[in-house]
């Protein structure tokens, strides 16, 4: 049965549907909300845990937590009124003063909420398109004309300090200026990103009677799952829009932790931290790989990828790849733009993976270490590390598998018999390479009566993957195994026939992480560009001294957290959970493509 009719004012049905973030399953990264990268602060999070049960059968109490925030912002608690959400903020400001046939003057491109506040009303919007050429630099003087020189003057105009998703706004002045001479205008001023933008008109909001401010808990203060949104401005104003405000606006469990978010202001200045270093991080490298961007003073980067396709295309697989940004093609003058917020490190850097991988030159071949890459070795070479250094220890002496692993981190465990040494040394034991060898091959080869933990290796990338890889590259190995043992290994997966090249420990003087094994593969090879995927810091240093891009893999380390964070600090392409991700990497690489052709 459909809606009759007439029922439904006919504003409404004529209105587009606001484009909020997707309803359904989000990406494990999510860099399009414009959200806190650090979340909820610990003082939040404590205040959640001792919140009392017996409230969520009672009406809330607001008080206490406009109180609170009137404080901090410097205002009078009748200067501040709370809202659920700033959403519903921007909407009280239109409701007080818009009706239909109305105008409401807002910026080209804007917040498309503020068009929202004065199409509920059947009032009439004047954009004002913003200067594009000019990094989208708010329009003064369109502003100035549209106000002035309208038979009519405006009765709201929404001014985002600064906007979304352009980042820029006018002088505070322009602002404060305008509303002096305009008494019959409705200023409202959004400041959803103010923490990160360092400026406010509140000051001048409470003293001018025609200016308001909004204000939420959405961003820097990590609570946008909790709606806390609010009003601030002149008293007589801020009681007038009391009455057209819900009742009871806000939850009992958003007052407890709106008022803990706002105790906790060291987490608000760790946020602004890293935000900002966030957007001039995805800023900067994004510009290396070959997109145009903008490092806004909120907490995104702009990205332009050149055409509404390439947008939908990066999109949709960043999305796939489980990384999520915004596309803001839709919006006037923004075709092609997407819109990137700022994440904490781990989630900065998982994006900036994508990017790279995606933009970077195709190369001639790929090369792979073998432990720990096409070989889970995890209770092989691993288990012989630990139980040689165990051998060595006085008896009752103990210590943990992960402290003795740990020293594969280092550029110069590349050998796992060097490994066991610096085990070794660390422990305060130096005893001679050559016994640390002997017990090493023992528990690695076996002996007689036993058949050696080399029978517990894995291979990790499957035959099928092996097979479509070598259809389109030149596929080798660069490892620090000697010559049997590699072949050892090769012979017991099946795949020995996709490499064309394997250089052991045993083909060439200096190991990993001199560049001269990679060299030597580089020339059988007889290419000149690659991608070397490795497990290890000897794997990225020899890559990068070999003048060839470095992919890490880090799931098969005992700590994978601690390896994706030794290898990050070596620069790599990027750092990807397993070798066996590499083909979905480069099918992404042609879907993409293939789909920027529109």
């Amino acid at each position: 049965m459909s809606v009759p009719e007439g029922l439904v004012r006919s504003a409404i049905l004529a209105m587009p549907a606001y484009r909020g973030l997707p309803a359904g399953r989000r990406p494990e990264v999510r860099l399009d909300g414009n959200e806190n990268p650090l979340g909820a602060s610990a003082g939040v999070l404590a205040a959640l845990k001792a919140h009392d049960p017996a409230t969520l059968a009672r009406y809330p109490a607001s008080q206490a937590l406009k109180e609170r925030w009137a404080r901090a912002l410097g205002v009078k608690p009748d200067e501040l009124l709370i809202t659920n959400g700033s959403g519903p903020a921007l909407a009280l400001a239109g409701e007080l003063v818009l009706g239909a046939g109305d105008t409401c003057v807002i910026a080209a491109p804007s917040f498309e909420l503020y068009a929202w506040v004065a199409e509920r009303r059947e009032a009439r919007v004047v954009a004002v398109a913003c200067d594009a050429a000019n990094q989208f630099a708010f329009p003064v003087e369109g502003f100035r004309q549209a106000i002035e020189d309208a038979g009519v003057p405006p009765k709201l105009v929404v001014i985002g300090l600064p906007d979304n998703p352009t980042g820029t706004a006018p002088p505070t002045e322009f602002i404060t200026t305008m509303a002096k001479a305009h008494r019959r205008t409705l200023f409202l001023v959004d400041e959803a990103y103010v923490e990160f933008y360092g400026v406010t008109v509140v000051p001048q909001a409470v003293r001018l009677p025609n200016l308001l401010v909004s204000r939420t808990f959405s961003k820097a203060l990590g609570l946008a799952g909790e709606r806390i949104g609010g009003l601030v401005g002149h008293a007589e104003l801020i009681d007038l829009a009391r009455r057209i405000n819900v009742p009871y606006p806000v939850t009992g469990m958003a007052v407890a932790l709106g008022l803990a978010a706002l105790d906790d202001s060291k987490h608000i200045v760790e946020t602004v931290r890293v935000s900002r270093a966030s957007v001039r991080r995805l800023a900067a490298e994004v510009k290396a790989a070959g997109f145009p961007t903008i490092a806004t003073r909120a907490n995104y980067a702009l990205v332009n990828t050149g055409s509404s396709a390439r947008a939908g295309a990066l999109t949709a697989l960043l999305g796939r790849r489980g990384v999520a940004i915004r596309n803001r093609s839709h919006l006037q003058a923004m075709g092609g733009w997407v819109r990137i917020s700022a994440g904490n490190e781990r989630d900065t850097e998982r994006c900036l993976d994508e990017i790279r991988l995606l933009t970077a030159p195709s190369p001639e071949a790929i090369l792979f270490d073998m432990d720990g890459v096409l070989v889970d070795v995890s209770q092989s070479y691993d288990e012989a590390i630990v139980r040689t250094t165990a051998s060595f220890l006085p008896a009752g002496k103990l210590v943990s598998r992960e402290s003795v692993l740990a020293v594969k981190e280092r550029p110069n465990a590349n050998d796992d018999v060097d490994a066991a040494c610096l085990a070794l040394a660390k422990l305060g034991f130096k005893p001679p390479r050559k016994e640390v060898e002997r017990r090493f091959q023992e528990l690695y080869l076996g002996t007689r009566r036993d058949r050696g933990l080399h029978a517990k290796e894995k291979w990790l990338l499957p035959a099928a993957q092996l097979r479509r890889l070598a259809q389109r590259f030149k596929l080798g190995i660069v490892t620090g195994r000697p010559r049997d043992e590699a072949r050892m290994a090769l012979k017991r997966s099946g795949t020995g026939r996709y490499f064309k090249v394997v250089i052991t420990a045993d083909d060439v003087r200096k190991k990993k992480p001199n560049p001269d094994p990679i060299r030597a593969a580089l020339k059988k090879l007889r290419v000149q560009t690659a991608w070397m995927v490795g497990d290890s810091p000897a794997d990225l240093l020899a890559a990068q001294c070999a003048g060839i891009a470095a992919i890490g893999v880090r799931a098969s380390a005992p700590d994978a957290a601690r390896r994706e964070t030794t290898l990050r600090a070596h620069r790599p392409l990027a750092v990807l959970d397993m070798a066996s991700d590499l083909l979905n990497v480069l099918d992404e690489r042609d879907r993409y493509e293939k789909e920027s052709r529109g």
